[in-house]
């Protein structure tokens, strides 16, 4: 059984705490889930970080044990604010498959986030962004090719998510690694 989350305060906002929990060091793609409680939207969210099990190369990582991550959710009423990934060795950006991903996340929560931590990127270590709606999401959404490929790029299909970092809003991390073993 896991502890509950913190709760946030009215007002706060992401804590940038999260892009920190761990060493990002890892030449190894790692990725997380980040959750809210529905009531603190659109304004406040209380991070909830997610280790879980997964698999990762340089350029990608692969969740499993969903069921645990969902069995968390639904004990404490959380709802997926979106992810967090890394790019080991990579700029900060979405690739085509952080876009498809993040598609499925914004399609059903339109304040959804993808945060990107690339800790080899001098100019943006850590971004937080979301598909342009409707034209960028709509583009995702509509594009039926997988794995790594391009996208037009004449139109904007992402950008900046514009979140507000709050160094005290509450932060649980919990570590769903072990419960699956």
């Amino acid at each position: 059984m896991q502890a509950a989350p913190n709760r946030p305060a009215a007002g706060t906002l992401h804590t940038p705490s999260v892009c920190h929990t761990q060493q990002y060091s890892s030449p190894v793609s790692a990725c997380r889930w980040h959750f809210a409680y529905p009531q603190c939207l659109p304004h406040s969210a209380v991070c909830v970080a997610c280790l879980r099990l997964q698999t990762g190369s340089s350029d990608s990582c692969t969740a499993t044990g969903e069921e645990l991550v969902f069995s968390y959710m639904l004990e404490f009423k959380l709802i997926t604010l979106g992810w967090i990934h890394t790019h080991p060795r990579q700029d900060c950006f979405m690739s085509s498959v952080d876009l498809h991903t993040h598609a499925g996340y914004q399609i059903m929560l339109p304040e959804a986030v993808a945060v990107v931590i690339a800790p080899t990127d001098a100019a943006k270590r850590v971004g937080v962004f979301r598909l342009e709606a409707p034209h960028g999401l709509r583009l995702i959404l509509d594009c039926r090719l997988k794995g790594f490929h391009p996208h037009p790029t004449d139109v904007t299909i992402y950008g900046d998510a514009r979140v507000e970092w709050d160094a005290r809003a509450p932060l649980s991390v919990v570590d769903l690694r072990k419960a699956g073993r």
